[in-house]
């Protein structure tokens, strides 16, 4: 939806959600208040997906952003990597 909104072009490639979120987790910390905790759990296994890495990162911060204002002053937000 974002992509197709901008005519952004998408260049998806396989990229490894775990990796990606530990990549992500000191930026979704700073876009979290310092009252709200941020708990991350991941799998020792590779989880991959096909996606645009830009997309992704996107995605993942806008939900932390989400959270950050449904939690209102306190509280945690979980971030769990698992194949399932």
């Amino acid at each position: 939806m974002l992509a197709y909104s901008r005519r952004a072009p998408l260049h998806p490639e396989p990229i490894d959600v775990v990796h990606c979120l530990i990549e992500l987790e000191v930026l979704m910390r700073c876009v979290l208040k310092p009252d709200i905790g941020l708990t991350c759990r991941s799998s020792p296994q590779p989880l991959m997906v096909f996606v645009d890495r830009m997309q992704c990162d996107t995605v993942l911060l806008d939900l932390c952003i989400n959270a950050r204002v449904a939690i209102g002053d306190r509280g945690t937000t979980r971030a769990m990597r698992q194949n399932t």
